[in-house]
């Protein structure tokens, strides 16, 4: 849990201490330890995570995570985890995934290209990029506009800034969906603006106090009657939770558009929120517009209960930080997207989908938010993959999690309520490869069927993170009810790739310890590079903290479940 305390100073400071010896160890067995830069390093600390004997209530360990820095710049991939016994603050382990010294040709080139940034542009950001084979001086170079199917993009194109080769594409906005490739850049400040209340004057009427406390009732689309946080001020209410850190509500006005709305507000205008004389949202039907507000304010809701009641976690930052939904957004919009502090949700094309705003779709993309403000994982490759999977796992966590909705009943299928015709889905946990039936005809990085992929496979990093992101769903499923004779989660044989073929039997340890090894996993033992050997020494890791060592059946059954998707590795010590 994070300490609800004072910065435990000390422990920041030597926590920085031991990854500087490490650093200093690495250089020692590096091949190149006569040609390796050792001064200029530093670390900032980003979160630090305490954990509490349950039964005394005293503190055990302490988990600093850090940034690092060589010379001022940031080194991407650097960042680690140093695990301390809080008792007399010695060094337990470290977690990090960067594996390679930085190299004196590339500090000698850092001070000439440091003077090329000084007169460059603001466009570009000069940093270190630790990649799997070595860590590089490169330029962070940010691109702005909108995506084929409508989405705004946010990428970082990491170019080495010796060769000027394209090493990285990193990306600022977390989707629900693919959203193709890019259709156009924004060129002008007013059309890239996707965040506009944190940047306006206007920002303060977003905000509550508990004397505006009030409870309405929402007429949702996909959770039928429920009850939901709204504040009430000046004769109105409005859709502000002080219950759930002032979680806000709003409509959109169509920021992508060159004219008026319908509403005759110009174009800078963007969000607006709802206010009512009657404490009562939405009539179950799109033909309301605030149903699918209704829909998207309960959503934020039951994914703040779940993690603070089952994780102790006090939302998207663990702290008072706001964060808000935006609804109605653009003309048939069909993808969900998380944005620094919000989540942006499309109404669909009313053909194929629906508004996009069922329950798992609000906990999926507040759970990239977790991703973020915690390992941070890369959004590519196999980091990509596993923060998609982050987001689905804690996405049906949720809907199994949130009882008082009616007659829905949970499942391990994301997005099958949004679709208008019945069967469809975004994601299965039990079976990721199934959704390949709803893709078209394209073919993926590795020649399959555009879909989830069931088992891990060589490669597996070069196909789409949705895509990806089905070995730890699959994982997950197996880790949580198991299967029986290959029913109804079929188990990976070697040498299978997107689809399983294999019928074992695995017993499952329930979703509550599932979920719980994945959550301490994310937030003690992944970093922005993690893969899925990372990911599997992670979890046999936190399993051992939280259910005790090698021979304890959960422990067991992490592994098989990851040997059943073919994530095999020795495991940690």
């Amino acid at each position: 849990m994070k300490a609800k305390k004072k910065e435990f100073s000390e422990a920041v400071t030597l926590a920085k201490s031991f990854m500087s010896q490490s650093m200093q160890e690495m250089y020692t067995s590096s091949t190149r330890s006569n040609n390796i830069c050792t001064e200029g390093y530093d670390f900032h600390d980003k979160d630090i995570l305490y954990d509490v004997n349950p039964n005394d209530n005293s503190t055990t360990e302490v988990h600093v995570r850090l940034e690092m820095y060589y010379n001022g710049l940031h080194v991407i991939g650097g960042d680690s985890v140093v695990h301390l016994n809080f008792t007399d603050l010695s060094l337990l382990s470290i977690s990090k995934t960067i594996k390679n010294p930085i190299t004196a040709d590339t500090c000698d080139f850092y001070y000439d290209q440091i003077s090329m940034q000084n007169q460059s542009s603001k466009s570009k950001e000069l940093v270190f990029y630790s990649g799997a084979t070595n860590t590089i001086l490169a330029w962070d170079i940010p691109e702005r506009g909108i995506a084929a199917d409508g989405t705004p993009f946010i990428y970082h194109y990491i170019v080495d800034a010796t060769t000027g080769d394209q090493v990285q594409v990193l990306s600022d906005v977390k989707t629900l969906r693919p959203t193709g490739k890019p259709r156009r850049t924004l060129n002008n400040e007013i059309e890239g603006r996707h965040t506009p209340n944190e940047d306006s004057n206007t920002e303060t009427e977003f905000r509550c106090s508990n004397s505006e406390k009030s409870l309405g009732i929402g007429n949702t689309m996909y959770s039928m009657e429920v009850e939901i946080s709204t504040s009430f001020s000046q004769g109105y209410y409005s859709l502000k939770d002080t219950l759930h850190n002032c979680h806000y509500t709003v409509v959109s006005l169509n920021p992508y558009s060159t004219e008026k709305n319908e509403n005759n507000i110009d174009d800078e205008t963007y969000d607006e929120l709802l206010k009512k004389e009657v404490n009562i949202w939405g009539n179950g039907s799109f033909n309301d517009i605030h149903t699918a507000a209704a829909d998207a304010h309960f959503g934020h809701a039951a994914f703040f209960d779940f993690f603070k009641s089952v994780h102790g976690r006090q939302g998207v930052f663990d702290d008072d930080t706001i964060v808000y939904s935006r609804v109605h957004v653009g003309k048939k919009f069909d993808n969900v997207y998380w944005l620094q502090k919000h989540v942006t949700y499309g109404d669909g094309d009313g053909i194929v989908s629906l508004p996009l705003v069922s329950l798992e779709f609000a906990a999926h993309e507040f759970s990239h938010g977790i991703d973020e403000a915690t390992a941070n994982l890369e959004y590519a490759g196999e980091s990509g993959g596993l923060g998609e999977a982050t987001a689905d796992i804690f996405a049906v966590l949720v809907d199994f999690y949130t009882i008082n909705r009616g007659a829905y009943s949970p499942n391990y299928l994301i997005g099958e309520s949004t679709y208008c015709t019945p069967g469809m889905f975004d994601r299965s946990l039990i079976l990721p490869s199934s959704n390949i039936v709803f893709s078209n005809s394209k073919t993926d990085a590795l020649g399959n069927p555009m879909g989830g992929y069931d088992c891990y496979c060589k490669n597996i990093g070069k196909v789409d993170v949705h895509a990806s992101s089905g070995v730890g769903d699959h994982f997950f499923y197996l880790l949580a009810e198991g299967t029986k004779d290959g029913r109804p989660s079929k188990t990976c044989n070697p040498g299978d790739c997107q689809i399983a073929t294999g019928s074992k039997t695995l017993t499952g340890i329930g979703r509550e310890k599932a979920g719980k090894i994945w959550y301490r996993a994310l937030t003690h033992y992944f970093t922005s590079h993690t893969n899925y050997a990372g990911a599997r020494k992670a979890t046999i890791k936190a399993a051992k903290d939280l259910y005790g060592e090698k021979d304890n059946g959960v422990v067991k059954a992490v592994e098989n479940a990851w040997t059943s998707v073919t994530v095999n590795g020795k495991n940690p010590k």
